[in-house]
């Protein structure tokens, strides 16, 4: 059943008169009959009674007006509310973030976005880098946070927003913790607990061992938290980021730095097509990090 039809019958039924009703409805008087003909065809009753001079609705009609009435004003409402969607949506930036958005700078960011631009609205989807690339290459996100070893060719796309590296946990009375600074030979043959796989950490960290020709024990990789307790409970070594790290920092614990370093570049990637608003996203994160 076709909604124009409904409001179609909807300002006949008021107006009561085919031609007025047609140049109410900017239709011709022909267009407007065939219509309403095929909504009786379809509901398999008349809903006027054409017999006298003036058009009355039937008994039918009068009943299925309640109804048409009810349907064209949902309708009508329905547009409205998703208009409304739209133009929300409109506004609404969509950056794909790493499960750590401190990490890349993007919680700051945003905030201070928000601050510069109030009537625009962020939503950040978190998702582990794998994921966050299988949209940005579909196309389904604009924007995302990315990382990458120095030893990798950085995208044309990719506004850079810091860099960090990777060290080495261990409890204050292990024999390493003596050493101010640790060789990634130091730690062959020892029990290592790294962050999940699907992070930049353990992807650089192996990519190191590989490098170095060194076989890596891993016996964990989790989250920050569950590592910090295995380790506590000497149950291996920890591998994880510098910031991560030093934010949670343990008083039982030392943190030292790995020889050769182990670093990477963090940032925001974004697509050539991009809307405005992103558009002004991409030149705020500029102004702050390409100072």
């Amino acid at each position: 059943m076709e909604i124009i039809y409904l409001k179609e019958f909807t300002v006949l039924a008021e107006i009561g008169s085919y031609s007025k009703a047609a140049k109410e409805l900017h239709i011709s008087q022909p267009v407007l009959s065939r219509h309403i003909q095929m909504l009786e065809k379809e509901l398999e009753h008349p809903l006027f009674i054409r017999s006298t001079r003036r058009m009355e609705l039937s008994p039918f009609g009068e009943r299925f007006l309640l109804h048409a009435k009810k349907l064209t004003q949902n309708y009508d409402e329905a547009m409205k509310d998703m208009k409304k969607w739209e133009q929300k949506e409109a506004n609404t930036i969509s950056i794909g973030s790493s499960h750590m958005p401190h990490l890349y700078s993007i919680t700051e960011t945003v905030i201070g976005f928000r601050k510069e631009y109030p009537e625009l609205r962020v939503r950040i989807i978190e998702k582990n880098l794998n994921e966050l690339m299988a949209d940005y290459e579909a196309g389904d996100l604009n924007l995302v946070t990315m990382a990458y070893g120095l030893h990798q060719k950085k995208p044309e796309h990719l506004i850079t927003a810091g860099k960090g590296r990777l060290v080495c946990i261990l409890p204050k009375d292990h024999i390493l913790a003596g050493y101010r600074v640790l060789s990634v030979y130091h730690l062959e043959g020892r029990q290592l607990l790294l962050p999940a796989d699907d992070t930049i950490f353990s992807r650089l960290f192996l990519y190191a061992c590989h490098r170095e020709g060194i076989q890596a024990d891993i016996v964990s990789r989790g989250g920050f938290e569950s590592n910090l307790r295995m380790l506590k409970s000497s149950m291996g070594i920890m591998i994880d980021d510098e910031t991560v790290a030093l934010s949670n920092r343990d008083p039982d614990t030392v943190i030292r730095p790995i020889t050769p370093e182990i670093e990477y570049e963090y940032g925001l990637l974004y697509r050539e097509s991009m809307s405005r608003n992103e558009k002004l996203f991409c030149e705020y994160v500029r102004s702050v990090f390409e100072k």
